[in-house]
């Protein structure tokens, strides 16, 4: 068995040469425009790939409106939340992706776990969220390094926080009730996942203890920094902010970003790096963080004298992509974290 993560743009040419027996579609959200175009754009080329295996089937996030909206030829099934529903609500005004494919109208949520994920509805036509093969219906426990949560009669616990790993993790035990693995092995598993190489991945800086948190999107962003919302202590945060083509050279995606949600936090003292760092730096000081709270610092290495000096015991860093990759480099060379991913 091999599971591989294949870039989007990447599909059709993969699957020229391999043929899956199951792809797994998580989210499609605007990330490096420059690249990809719209989400639609994106999904097109993820179906161009699959229909070359029309016998493999999807695993669809039902959540999402975007999977929902074209026909395909391979099976599709569905997994999502079934958690507590509501009366019909419009997501947040500034969400991508809730359009009605059909009619073209705002579509409205009976639930909204977050941006255009959720049980949807079109208050003027037929379409809504297709049934659901595999459900998570209960959200026992969430904090910023552990989630615990029901699925398809099953309690589960993960090591590492965000509402968004938890979808990450109702998609494995999709693909795992998919091939017929038993639960008290999927749990097995979860028991001996970690958190490694920037997604959560926690590090001593000194005597700081830090975690280290990629960001590359606005929908991402907003969710790692919900995350480390549910931190219950003080913590400084850093943000570092690269340009490069691996992260995609437009970088206007951090004013969709919620960093307006720091403001709610507990941070003493905010860092900003990396090579866009004076323009990651204002994005701060638009939310009404204390400008005179806020250090810039072009080099990595500043960043983690700043870490080291800190008056508080923990750190929050969250870094684009090629930005994480140099940050852990100068971290692998102070032995902090290993060279490569455990």
């Amino acid at each position: 068995i091999a599971v591989l993560e294949i870039d989007e743009a990447s599909l059709p040419k993969i699957t020229e040469y391999i043929t899956p027996s199951l792809f797994v579609f998580t989210n499609i959200f605007r990330d490096q425009m420059d690249r990809y175009g719209e989400i639609y754009t994106t999904y097109q080329m993820i179906l161009d790939g699959a229909a070359k295996a029309p016998k493999a089937t999807i695993l669809a996030n039902g959540d999402s409106p975007l999977f929902n909206s074209k026909e395909v030829i391979n099976p599709v099934r569905f997994y999502g939340f079934d958690t507590e529903k509501h009366a019909p609500e419009l997501a947040h005004y500034n969400t991508e992706g809730i359009v009605c494919p059909k009619c073209e109208r705002i579509l409205q949520y009976h639930l909204n776990t977050y941006a255009n994920l959720g049980d949807y509805t079109c208050p003027n036509c037929d379409f809504h969220r297709p049934e659901l093969d595999y459900k998570l219906t209960k959200l026992t426990k969430i904090t910023n390094t552990t989630s615990e949560f029901v699925i398809d009669g099953q309690d589960y616990k993960i090591n590492v926080g965000g509402l968004y790993n938890i979808y990450n993790a109702l998609a494995a035990v999709s693909v795992a009730e998919f091939f017929g693995v038993a639960p008290e092995k999927i749990k097995a598993g979860f028991n001996k996942s970690r958190a490694v190489f920037g997604r959560q991945e926690t590090f001593k800086i000194g005597n700081k203890s830090c975690t280290l948190v990629l960001i590359k999107n606005p929908v991402g962003a907003s969710q790692a920094l919900e995350m480390i919302k549910l931190a219950d202590y003080p913590f400084s945060l850093s943000v570092l902010l690269n340009a490069n083509y691996a992260d995609g050279i437009d970088t206007s995606w951090i004013w969709d970003a919620n960093f307006e949600s720091i403001l709610d936090m507990d941070i003493p003292e905010i860092n900003a790096g990396g090579v866009r760092h004076s323009e990651i730096a204002r994005r701060l000081r638009v939310t009404g963080y204390p400008e005179d709270k806020i250090t810039q610092a072009e080099k990595l290495e500043d960043i983690m004298t700043l870490i080291e000096k800190q008056d508080c015991d923990h750190a929050y860093i969250l870094a684009t992509y090629t930005a994480m990759l140099e940050f852990r480099d100068i971290l692998a060379q102070r032995h902090a974290v290993g060279k490569e991913m455990n």
